[in-house]
């Protein structure tokens, strides 16, 4: 599986004060965890934010599940590899908290997860044969 494009446009990154000095980017995927090692190296500390989604629905539930927590150990696995890793952030994605039936609120709290059943009956997740 390639890496993802990393021709996109990163100056929102890049024009921060202190970026040119401080800031590297890597080219990483979530399908190969292995991939963030050299990202991860040296680092204190590591904010996941990434969840696999699939916006053509060519996957079932069940397969992007099992890539989200296979990709989240293989990070995991990499950060407790580089021993400079200290502290580990979970965030996953907004998915968990945007599709529910009270709608997108400017602010939202821990009261605001996802409903599973709702999402269920609007069939994002489709069964694929």
């Amino acid at each position: 599986m390639p890496y993802p494009d990393t021709s996109r446009d990163l100056s929102y990154l890049t024009s921060l004060p202190g970026a040119s000095e401080r800031l590297q980017n890597f080219a990483a995927d979530l399908d190969r965890p292995e991939s963030f090692r050299a990202a991860i190296e040296g680092c204190r500390g590591f904010f996941h934010v990434a969840y696999p989604t699939d916006f053509q629905d060519k996957e079932t539930e069940a397969v992007t599940t099992r890539r989200a927590i296979t990709g989240t150990l293989g990070v995991l696995r990499a950060c407790l590899d580089s021993k400079t890793v200290k502290r580990f952030v979970y965030t996953s994605s907004s998915c968990t908290v945007v599709y529910n039936q009270k709608g997108i609120a400017v602010v939202m709290d821990k009261t605001d997860w996802i409903d599973i059943d709702y999402v269920r009956a609007r069939e994002f997740f489709r069964s694929l044969t």
